[in-house]
């Protein structure tokens, strides 16, 4: 199929575009002789994926590539530099790849822009044969240079099983890792000497003479990753390595069934917060009491917006959360127990990051007393109001602005209610370790929340502040 008909059918490219994709690869064999490389042309496709659609072999030097793989779609895990040079417009040079054929290559990739839109329409990929390392080469001689006996005696001080399959398919050695192995997996008979098949762990109806032959099996309570090698071309002979990855997927599940446990545990403890909750809208509804009313609110929302975070926690793999999804739910609960006879909307924007579960739930308690403040006092005299709920994220710190355009406060008095303000202060302080600043006039309010984000530092601090704090305790004991 031509550039055109690939471009066409596989991409949402335009004429313009294609046109220019074009022109660009009338230029590639002249490029794939300067820079000694194959070289290609790749163009985004309407599914998300990529695919080749030109090409152009060296002719000063060898190519990687026996065959052509115009028509066919490039995989990320196979080609990081393309997916990564395609997602963040930019160059990327000199990255590992494996080609369509199996080969290791060194890749460069450039993007290629619209010369009317300047938006990307596709890449253009340089590749290089990978040489082996001198040192490896090096080795190599060094081994080739032993004698039998020395070789093998080296194969026996391997952490992993090695077994040597002749032409015919029986085993010619065997070092003692892999002998005990298979007697841990209930193999009576010495492998060495026997049909390879007997003994062969990975499933049945492969060729197990292929080239480069991997695969993890488990056999019993046993994980294993078996790999075949072949020795030489043609005569069928190849190595067998077996490693023992039994202790790192026990791990593993380990860690599975310790984040569902721990799943289960935040969704128990958001049921049970949210009862309490229940309880104290129950209490609230028998009260006649507006101030006892007012009070019993407050603690129903502080201890929501907590649920909120371990509800969050519930539905995550990590014990990380998503700080948008976290205030999306103080938001909703705001709005359930807002006054129906006012119009009060609470927007949130920005950027949208992963904090650690007792930040979260700091976060949550700070947010949730500055909103249910702005919503009470902010629009006494007022129908309507609205509270924007900004968030940005930047490598070191993050802030956070909710911002009203309500009536506003004086906000050096000093004020009875001022308590839940008192409260976001100490925990702004204490817990995020950060500082807050209030501005507010006649046209509505704003506080600024900016906080470190969590780093080992951070960790180390606040390690340091305990124990600082034990050896003072001490201190006054004595």
């Amino acid at each position: 199929m031509t550039i055109e008909g690939l471009c066409r059918h596989y991409t949402a490219l335009s004429e313009t575009d294609i046109e220019e994709i074009e022109n660009m690869a009338n230029w590639l064999p002249t490029i794939a002789n300067l820079v000694e490389a194959d070289v290609f042309i790749d163009c985004p496709t309407t599914n998300g994926k990529v695919i080749v659609v030109a090409e152009a072999k060296p002719v000063v030097c060898q190519s990687s590539y026996e065959k052509s793989v115009v028509g066919e779609l490039a995989s990320e895990i196979y080609e990081p530099a393309v997916a990564q040079s395609i997602r963040k417009d930019s160059n990327v040079k000199r990255m590992k790849a494996i080609t369509q054929e199996g080969k290791c290559v060194i890749q460069t990739v450039e993007p290629i822009h619209s010369q009317t839109t300047d938006h990307l329409i596709g890449v253009l990929i340089k590749e290089k044969a990978l040489k082996e390392p001198e040192e490896r080469k090096e080795a190599e001689v060094l081994i080739r240079a032993m004698s039998a006996e020395q070789r093998m005696h080296l194969m026996e001080y391997l952490e992993e099983g090695m077994m040597i399959v002749d032409q015919r398919g029986m085993i010619r050695y065997a070092n003692q890792w892999s002998i005990k192995l298979y007697q841990r997996l209930g193999f009576i008979e010495n492998p060495i000497g026997r049909p390879y098949r007997a003994f062969s762990l990975i499933k049945s109806g492969i060729n197990h003479s292929e080239w480069l032959l991997k695969q993890e099996v488990q056999c019993g309570d046993n994980y294993l990753v078996v790999r075949h090698v072949r020795i030489n071309d043609g005569d069928g002979s190849f190595v067998v390595l077996i490693k023992d990855i039994t202790r790192e997927r026990r791990q593993e599940n380990e860690i599975i069934l310790k984040s569902v446990a721990m799943k289960e545990i935040h969704h128990r403890i958001k049921n049970n917060l949210q009862t309490v909750a229940s309880l104290l809208r129950l209490q609230r509804r028998r009260s006649k009491n507006e101030e006892t009313r007012e009070a019993l609110d407050k603690c129903m929302l502080r201890i929501l917006s907590i649920a909120g975070t371990h509800e969050v926690l519930s539905q995550s793999v990590s014990s990380d959360v998503k700080i948008l999804k976290v205030i999306e739910n103080i938001r909703q609960n705001m709005m359930m127990t807002a006054d129906p006879e006012k119009q009060i909307d609470i927007l949130i924007e920005g950027d949208d990051f992963y904090v650690p579960s007792d930040i979260s739930t700091t976060i949550a308690l700070v947010v949730n007393e500055i909103v249910q403040n702005s919503m009470k006092y902010a629009f006494k005299d007022r129908d309507s109001g609205l509270i924007v709920i900004s968030i940005k994220h930047t490598e070191v710190y993050s802030t956070i602005i909710i911002k009203d355009n309500g009536c506003g406060f004086d906000t050096t008095e000093k004020r009875p209610e001022s308590l839940g303000l008192s409260i976001v202060k100490s925990m702004v302080r204490d817990k995020l370790h950060g500082g807050i600043n209030i501005v507010s006039n006649q046209k509505g309010t704003e506080i600024e929340i900016k906080f470190a984000n969590y780093s080992p530092e951070m960790e180390k601090m606040q390690i340091e502040k305990i124990k600082q704090q034990a050896r003072k305790s001490h201190n006054t004991d004595n």
